[in-house]
This record gives structure tokens, C-alpha cells and sequence, in this order.
């Protein structure tokens, strides 16, 4: 079988879905494949590091914050990349539905977690901050071309630019031709014996696109 997108995301987590959602936003036909019905972002604990506006946090302690905790080993223009859009990422969850926990109506409620110089933890029932993600993203997603039980086997391109995604599915293999893939298939914990994350983490991400010849 052959079919076409604009834009094919591969993972349903909060990456996958944000990014689809992003892409169906500004006119492009998203396929969305997913090899399984769970993912990491549900199980995820804890909560978001952001910088709050109209507080005495910055992005800047942020960033040192993140880079002392790393020991050496982070890039820090992607930190400083990454924690600077972090309060327009949590504006663009809770515009989808995600309610998060306050203090007082209208007031979040932060906590402090390790290697943090200040209260910049936001959380959604506690520890269930992950689920409350991927719910808001389930029902702001629910209008588009999600596929689960589709595995991504290859990324196919021509030397020099992206062409399709070889997929797997019940009706056999396919491609999808699209000029545009986004790997978003969360973690690799599965290639170790003991580990708390669901069953489809086995680094698929990474190895379609180290196949692809992606540095």
C-alpha cells in the first residue's frame, strides 16, 4: 500500500501529539503512527521545570541550575533553548486542557525538586503530571490521523532529503511518501532487563534515524 502526508510524526507521547498538533494547526496533513497504546509521557511522575513571568526565577538560573546538575555533560545552548521556550510549552498544554495544581484559584502550586535553586515545579495530581499531559493531548488530538499499531521500519530518503517511512501494519508493508518525519518515540528502557517504562520504549527513534544516516 502507498499513501501521502504532509508531515508524518512517529510517537504518540507529548512530543508526538504537540508536534502533530503543531503542524495541523498551520494547514499541513499530519499521519501520526504509533506501534503501541501506551507511552512513557502517562507514566511520567513528578512534574514541569518552568520559568515562571512575574517571578524571581530566570531563565538564566534556570539554565545554571540544569547545566551544574548535568556535571559536564549538557549542551548549553540547547538548555538555554529549551528552558526559555519552557513557559510557552506549558501556555500551549494548558490551552489543550491540562489543568495543573494550585495553591490558590489562579495561583499554581510549585515545589522544589533536586538540583533546583528555586520552586519552579509545576504538577498535576500530585505525581500524575504525565497522565494529565497525555490526557489534555488525547482529546485536543482526537480529530487527527492517529494510527496505533503501525511500526515505522525504515525512514527512506534520497541522499539528500527525507522521501517516506517504509510502515508495517495488519495490511502489510506500506509507505507513507511525505517529505517531512519527526521521530518522537520517547525512550530506550526496554534494552535493559529492569526498567519502569512501557513496553514500546526500545529506542526505535534512534535507530531509524542513525539507519537514515542522521548524526
Amino acid at each position: 500500500w502507498e499513501q501521502r502526508a504532509d508531515v508524518v510524526v512517529i510517537g504518540t507521547g507529548v512530543a508526538g501529539l504537540a508536534a502533530a498538533l503543531a503542524a495541523h494547526r498551520r494547514g499541513s496533513r499530519a499521519v501520526v503512527l504509533s506501534k503501541a497504546t501506551e507511552t512513557a509521557t502517562f507514566y511520567a511522575q513528578g512534574g514541569i521545570a518552568v520559568v515562571l513571568p512575574f517571578t524571581d526565577d530566570t531563565v538564566e538560573a534556570h539554565v545554571h541550575d540544569t547545566v551544574i546538575a548535568g556535571a559536564g555533560l549538557c549542551d548549553e545552548d540547547a538548555v538555554r533553548s529549551i528552558v526559555a521556550d519552557g513557559y510557552q510549552a506549558v501556555a500551549d498544554l494548558i490551552a489543550d486542557g491540562a489543568r495543573f495544581d494550585e495553591s490558590a484559584p489562579g495561583q499554581w502550586a510549585l515545589t522544589r525538586e533536586g538540583g533546583h535553586s528555586r520552586r519552579r515545579i509545576m504538577h498535576a495530581g500530585g505525581d500524575a503530571t504525565g497522565a494529565e499531559v497525555q490526557r489534555a493531548l488525547d482529546h485536543a488530538a482526537a480529530t487527527l490521523d492517529i494510527r496505533h499499531n503501525h511500526v515505522a521500519l525504515e525512514i527512506l530518503h534520497d541522499g539528500s532529503a527525507v522521501t517516506g517511512v517504509l510502515v508495517g501494519n495488519a495490511d502489510g508493508i506500506g509507505v507513507l511518501h511525505t517529505s517531512s518525519v519527526i521521530l518522537a518515540t520517547g525512550g530506550l528502557g526496554h534494552l535493559y532487563s529492569a526498567t519502569t517504562n512501557p513496553a514500546g520504549s526500545t529506542g526505535d527513534g534512534i535507530a531509524l534515524a542513525l539507519w537514515a544516516g542522521v548524526d
